[in-house]
């Protein structure tokens, strides 16, 4: 009742290859439903594992939030990993894209279980974030004082500039800094 039958073997192995490509920073245009009503298909995935146990093929992913049908999009790219349709580097094309269509089917929803959810307790004193496009460092260890946060860009595409500098600053925000210096 809560697993998706799949009737041909899968590669695990390949399957992790590819989940490991999505830890991380990203946007994931990719692999949000139709109808995703968000600000921002930008997600933090902290952690993912794809094990075999016995004849199931578990799939445990963490982040920090999710988008409509990610994982199950997600699940369903990796599946294609697994039979051999695409190799697990193609996974970074598919987010390269920002384009639903690029990545794999939605699984079925009976496949997912939410294990739980844990909320943060203390502001994390910096917060970096790291891809291809760009590489930052959040400092936050002023902002419970009220002091600022700072923002330090260590590198970035010029394309990527503006929208990565309003997403980091519209976190600090949210956590509370009156003010935002960049460098």
């Amino acid at each position: 009742l809560y697993s998706y039958f799949y009737h041909y073997p899968l590669d695990v192995e390949k399957m992790q290859e590819a989940a490991s490509i999505l830890t991380g920073r990203h946007d994931f245009a990719s692999f949000c439903g139709a109808g995703a009503q968000v600000k921002t298909t930008v997600r933090l995935v902290t952690g993912f594992l794809v094990e075999r146990k016995g004849e199931m093929v578990c799939l445990q992913v963490s982040g920090r939030g999710f988008l409509y049908n990610m994982v199950r999009i997600i699940a369903g790219t990796l599946v294609k990993v697994g039979m051999g349709v695409y190799p697990p580097e193609h996974v970074e094309e598919i987010l390269e894209a920002r384009d639903r269509a690029a990545s794999g089917p939605t699984i079925p929803a009976r496949g997912l279980t939410l294990v739980g959810l844990e909320y943060e307790k203390e502001l994390a004193p910096q917060i970096a974030g790291e891809n291809r496009h760009w590489s930052y460092i959040l400092n936050q260890e002023e902002v419970p004082g009220g002091g600022p946060a700072y923002l330090t860009i260590l590198r970035c595409e010029e394309s990527e500039l503006a929208g990565l500098a309003r997403r980091v600053i519209h976190q600090a925000y949210r956590n509370g800094a009156k003010e935002v210096r960049i460098a």
